[in-house]
């Protein structure tokens, strides 16, 4: 016989499957059959949806699970932030994280970020920063994901100074950058054709244990070539050269 652990489990696998449509004919048919759906139910559900990008979805669950009077958990809100972060809904990101507070939960760095992801992709980088900065102010220590997303979020924006301060703040902190760090500072930089802050970042890149990749050399070059100095770019670049000969 078919119980809340088992029905769990099973909308907890159709969900991997981004099958949140199956989880949803399960759960109604837990509830037909008499069987009581908990939180973990429900959390499986809007993961699903989440991983399917369908935040209506995930929200409409969550509104199912408040009705049946159970209290939602850090994972709840977790996936729901994630699911706001995908179609880069930030408002509704920041009315859910107020939400989780309310609720006498203690959103984690996992939340903020999110949040801070959903400002970027709806491009509002004055509120990526503020989000940042509540995560700082809720005494919690940024990583680099953070530090990434609010970079990102001023790429996006094309602001350079913007990007820069967050890459400095980030340096100040000690935490240690990865590639894709340096290829959102790169983005900053191609707005205004900035040659000069782009070598700047690549003698940093190639001072940490990182190294420049394909992706990071093409990145650089647009740059430069933009600004009409493609030879300038292959000199800071000898790899690239090195690979283009090795296609020939």
């Amino acid at each position: 016989t078919a119980d809340t652990v088992t029905c769990s489990t099973l909308i907890s696998a159709v969900g991997k499957g981004k099958r949140w449509d199956l989880g949803l004919q399960l759960l109604t048919r837990m509830k037909d059959e008499g069987i009581a759906p908990n939180v973990v139910t429900y959390n499986a559900l809007i993961s699903s949806c989440e991983k399917a990008s369908r935040l209506e979805e995930a929200m409409a669950v969550f509104a199912l699970l408040v009705d049946d009077q159970l209290q939602p958990d850090l994972i709840s809100y977790s996936a729901l932030l994630s699911a706001c972060e995908k179609v880069g809904e930030w408002e509704r990101a920041w009315w859910l994280l107020d939400q989780c507070k309310a609720e006498g939960l203690s959103p984690d760095v996992i939340l903020y970020n999110a949040l801070i992801s959903a400002c970027d992709k709806g491009q509002v980088p004055d509120k990526a920063l503020a989000a940042f900065d509540a995560l700082e102010g809720a005494g919690l220590t940024p990583d680099v994901v953070s530090y990434s997303s609010l970079i990102s979020a001023f790429a996006t924006a094309g602001d350079k100074h913007g990007a820069e301060a967050a890459w400095q703040r980030m340096k100040e902190a000690g935490v240690a950058p990865t590639l894709a760090v340096f290829h959102e500072l790169f983005r900053a930089c191609q707005a205004e054709c900035d040659t000069a802050r782009a070598s700047s970042y690549l003698a940093e890149l190639r001072a940490s244990a990182l190294q420049p990749s394909p992706f990071t050399c093409a990145l650089v070059l647009a740059i430069f070539q933009e600004a009409g100095e493609e030879d300038a770019a292959r000199e800071l670049m000898p790899e690239m050269v090195t690979r283009e000969q090795a296609r020939l």
